[in-house]
């Protein structure tokens, strides 16, 4: 993240039309919201996506949903398949895909092979539903909603190759609609925690869990581990 804009001070922005985005005869607009992040590059799959069948097992290249950021090792973007339980309809191949994107860690730009950014992992989702998802240390973290009721926040078993379906080894709850995961070390270089944000309007709330806690599978079940009385 390198710059985000507020269109409520700038002087050439708005934030009372909600139907303009971008650059529109010299004012700037986001659909009505006030904090923006300009786009300053784009990627393009080389497999083309049929929308039509999004979520499909012929669908082509995924859709990019969300993202996050692995520091453990090499460098790589993560990136997300978001599939509704209404789509995929307990078929794991209908669940959504994650992969991997290697960065080099001097400049923080993607790692060309040949002119292409290849993916050095993917996989399949284990289940539907999945809003967020980051990789650490040989396992996945997932956080999963569930319309109203509490979300979800998986953890996975460690990874054994390249590719393949992910498999939940413990889950914990979460807090109403929770959104992408963002992973930040602590000082000392320790797994520290992971954060999320929810969507729900009149309860958003942005608030870290400790991986190591999430890691224990006597801990199974709770929300961020059983001394938390998020609700």
């Amino acid at each position: 993240m390198r710059y985000i804009f507020d269109l409520k001070k700038a002087s050439n922005g708005d934030t009372s039309d909600k139907n303009q985005i971008g650059r529109q005869s010299g004012i700037y607009y986001g659909h009505g919201y006030r904090y923006v992040m300009p786009q300053v590059a784009a990627w393009t799959n080389v497999i083309e996506r049929d929308l039509t069948k999004k979520c499909t097992a012929d669908a082509g290249s995924p859709t990019f949903s969300f993202v996050a950021v692995d520091r453990s090792g090499i460098d790589h973007l993560i990136s997300g398949e978001f599939c509704a339980d209404k789509t995929a309809a307990g078929d794991i191949n209908k669940s959504g895909r994650v992969a991997r994107w290697p960065l080099d860690g001097d400049t923080g730009q993607p790692k060309l092979s040949n002119g292409l950014w290849k993916a050095d992992a993917a996989y399949r989702l284990p289940i539907s539903n999945i809003q967020g998802a980051v990789s650490y240390n040989n396992k996945w973290y997932l956080s999963r909603s569930q319309g109203s009721s509490n979300g979800f926040l998986y953890v996975t078993k460690p990874i054994t190759s390249s590719t393949g379906i992910l498999e939940i080894e413990t889950g914990h709850f979460a807090a109403v609609g929770p959104e992408d995961l963002s992973h930040w070390t602590k000082s000392d270089g320790s797994a520290g925690s992971l954060w999320t944000v929810t969507e729900h309007a009149g309860k958003r709330l942005l608030y870290a869990c400790d991986i190591d806690r999430l890691n224990h599978r006597e801990e199974n079940g709770h929300i961020c581990g059983p001394r938390s009385n998020l609700s």
